[in-house]
This record gives structure tokens, C-alpha cells and sequence, in this order.
């Protein structure tokens, strides 16, 4: 991502699959991914993250964590843990969300890979991931030139 240096972006992806232990899949979840290439900036700002339960209804995940990068080369990783919150589809702690941000067809993070994991104590109780379409311009942000 060192090339790009200026504009800002975002990755969506709904309804991802969270499966617990046994296969099964009552929850989805909803990913916003926001990138400050000016700023050097991922996460924080608008990203969020929502779980959702098929008959209750949604947990907000604050997915506040602002992470920093630096000039480098090839894919980017950010992971967020301890993620946590409480909504009327149940309370989560121990949330851990990887994002791998894919360089591809000479576009600088033009998709994301994301996992997400929910912990408790040290067995996993649910898992999905996915990979993004194309990075989208984020309004108010300016060019994001590849």
C-alpha cells in the first residue's frame, strides 16, 4: 500500500456465514472496512461490524480500532481482538476479525479477505470469512487512483 497516498476507500461484504462447532448457521455477519490511504489509517471512522441472529435480530460489534501502517509491500493484515458487545442477538466477547487487504491486477488493497472468530475460553463458538468485491470511493474522500 505504499504507492497510494492519497483518498480514502471501504470493503462491504453482508450476510456472512458464522458457523458454530456442529456446521450450523443461525448468525451472519455485515463488514464495513474503512481505509485512509492520506492518513495512513485502516479501521475506526465509519467501519463497523454486525452480527446478526435469523429470528432475534443484531449486535453492533464496535469495531473502533484505528490501526496505522507504513510504506511496504505486498498484502496488508490487520487483526482486531477482544472484540465485544451486546444487542438482541446475544452478547460476544472475545471476538477476533483478521482483514488481509489483497493487492491484485495492479490495484493497491482493491479486496479484502476477512475472517472472524468468537472465542470462549479457548474453544471457538462460531467462525465465517469472505472476501470482498472491489473497493469502493468513500463519499467525502477524494481520488483512489491505484
Amino acid at each position: 500500500m505504499a504507492s497510494q497516498s492519497s483518498g480514502s476507500a471501504y470493503w462491504s461484504q453482508q450476510n456472512v456465514k458464522l458457523y458454530d462447532t456442529y456446521g450450523y448457521s443461525s448468525y451472519t455477519y455485515n463488514l464495513t472496512y474503512y481505509i485512509d490511504f492520506a492518513n495512513r489509517t485502516v479501521g475506526g471512522g465509519n467501519s463497523s461490524l454486525v452480527i446478526k441472529d435469523y429470528s432475534v435480530g443484531s449486535t453492533t460489534i464496535g469495531l473502533v480500532t484505528l490501526h496505522g501502517f507504513a510504506a511496504g509491500s505486498g498484502n496488508a493484515v490487520f487483526t482486531d481482538s477482544g472484540l465485544s458487545g451486546t444487542g438482541s442477538a446475544g452478547s460476544f466477547s472475545n471476538g477476533t476479525l483478521k482483514v488481509t487487504l489483497n493487492n491484485q491486477n495492479g490495484i493497491i488493497a482493491d479486496t479484502a479477505t476477512h475472517t472472524l472468530n468468537i472465542t470462549s475460553g479457548s474453544s471457538t463458538q462460531l467462525s465465517g470469512g469472505g472476501t470482498t468485491g472491489a473497493r469502493q470511493a468513500s463519499s467525502g474522500g477524494g481520488s483512489i487512483g491505484s
